[in-house]
This record gives structure tokens, sequence and C-alpha cells, in this order.
């Protein structure tokens, strides 16, 4: 499950980014929260604001699109069986 480190209580499915530490491990935190951390406005200080961060939610459509294609209702995504095929093969 992914989950943002800092105090808010936000669910993860509601989430418009959510940044991973590159150097805490395990460290997340979403969009509100990477802004406390970087403007040194936490209470409890798990990670610092001179550290960078890799975006792990959500993926820009741009790159969705190598693996899966857009639904025309809902615009929700559905994972490519070939890729995922693919992928399958290259890994087992």
């Amino acid at each position: 499950m992914h989950a943002c480190n800092g105090p808010c209580r936000t669910s993860y499915l509601h989430y418009t980014t959510l940044q991973i530490c590159k150097i805490c491990l395990g460290t997340k935190y979403c969009e509100e929260c990477l802004q406390l951390v970087k403007d040194e406005k936490l209470v409890c200080r798990d990670c610092s604001p001179q550290h960078h961060w890799d975006q792990e939610w959500s993926v820009p459509d741009r790159k969705a699109e190598l693996v899966a294609e857009r639904v025309s209702q809902g615009g929700g995504w559905v994972v490519m069986i070939g890729w995922l095929e693919g992928l399958r093969k290259e890994w087992i």
C-alpha cells in the first residue's frame, strides 16, 4: 500500500501525486505534505528539504500509454495484454 508519511489523512485513492525520497528509504509524501517538508514546517522531520524525490504516483499519461490503453468510458486505463505477455516472457 502506498501511503503518505506526512500529517495529512488523505486516502491513497485521492492523492494527486505521491513522491518517494531518494535518500530516506520508504519515505513518501503527497503533494501537500511534500510542500511542508520543503518549507520545513513538519513537526516531526523524517526527511530533509535538501533531499530529492521521485514521483511514484500518479503515472504521467505519456508513460502510461506505453503499457496501457485508455478506456473510453470513465477515463481509466487497461493494461495491454501484449505488453504484459512480453514482460512475462522476459522475466519468467
